[in-house]
């Protein structure tokens, strides 16, 4: 499944295009729910006022997968394995 993404996150999610970790039966992520401009900028009071772009959730980290605590791994190889996942 291709995947936007930009030198600061792995995934882009909105509520229009949902992504499904089929691969595993449970994860945490790490990353940022934030409205997005016509750009592609973060506009952090967009979405505290409910205006613009729907909400959409940047993930940038996989922090624990189907029960393994990933938190000591390398943080390139979580990020990895992230994008593995997706």
């Amino acid at each position: 499944m291709a995947v936007p993404w930009d030198s600061r996150c792995l995934v882009h999610i909105t509520w229009e295009r949902r992504v499904i970790l089929t691969r595993i039966e449970q994860a945490v992520l790490d990353g940022e729910i934030v409205c997005v401009d016509d750009s592609g900028r973060p506009q952090f009071r967009n979405l505290l006022f409910h205006r613009g772009n729907p909400p959409c959730f940047f993930a940038f980290d996989l922090l624990i997968s189907d029960g393994k605590d990933l938190r000591t791994e390398r943080l390139l190889d979580r990020k990895q394995e992230l994008r593995r996942l997706l």
